[in-house]
């Protein structure tokens, strides 16, 4: 004995193909995608559901009606994403529902992702999809993040949230500490004397810290060369006779 049942659509026992069009504005799908790809007498004796636009399209399952795959008939949305468009319950589950809606119209207009979003696939197109949350670059600037070069007076501290090739690092830019300073400019030493004929230098940013110089006082002059007749000519005399 064969056992049917009827697909419903809210407000709606069985809809025909020109009554959706009517109420939908657009051609109704095809029962091949709703996967209604069977005849009544290829099922008989088995649990038959009708497409609503072709009755001599159906599908049919040994399973009790309360265990129909609602996905493998196309009923991969719910009320809410199908929200002003006419929609199709499945028998097995009112939760599943199928409208004739594209991606864009659901609200899943990416094709990718930021680092850090979460993204969620489009039922009807897994290559569409809606990304929520923050990236890892909103992450990277809330946290101060925000610069992308440092002067040589700062210490640079990479983000630590990967934010991809694609664009420049973020950064954080610390002062550096006057020991920092001063060690990279070569005040090395902290304590101890210079060796003879070398003075101290201390470091502007930190006294603590200083280097051994040559002094810039005190050194001997250097004679002149002597003239062409081998007699030197003191600075500031004169050759007037």
């Amino acid at each position: 004995m064969k056992r049917y049942l009827l697909l419903a659509g809210v407000g709606f026992c069985c809809l025909s193909g020109t009554a959706w069009a009517e109420l939908n504005c657009n051609e109704p799908p095809e029962c091949d995608a709703l996967g209604f790809t069977m005849t009544a007498d290829e099922c008989e004796g088995r649990l038959v559901l009708k497409c609503p636009f072709d009755q001599t399209q159906v599908y049919c399952s040994d399973a009790p009606s309360e265990e129909v795959d609602c996905k493998a008939l196309g009923y991969t949305l719910t009320e809410s994403q199908c929200k002003g468009h006419l929609f199709l319950t499945c028998p097995s589950d009112p939760k599943a529902v199928y409208c004739d809606a594209s991606c864009d119209a659901l609200g899943y207009t990416e094709t990718s992702c930021l680092l850090g979003q979460k993204s969620t696939e489009c039922p009807l197109d897994s290559s569409k999809m809606k990304c929520s949350g923050k990236s890892n670059i909103e992450k990277c600037e809330d946290e101060g993040y925000d610069q992308t070069s440092c002067s040589s007076s700062y210490n640079a501290v990479p983000c630590p949230h990967e934010i991809g090739d694609a664009v420049k690092p973020l950064m954080m830019c610390v002062p550096k500490t006057s020991r920092e300073r001063c060690t990279e400019e070569g005040y090395t030493k902290t304590s101890g004397n210079c060796p003879e004929g070398q003075n101290r230098i201390d470091c502007p940013y930190d006294a603590e810290w200083f280097t051994c110089g040559i002094p810039t006082t005190g050194v001997k002059p250097v004679d002149p060369d002597p003239n062409e007749d081998g007699t030197i000519t003191k600075p500031g005399a004169s050759t007037t006779l």
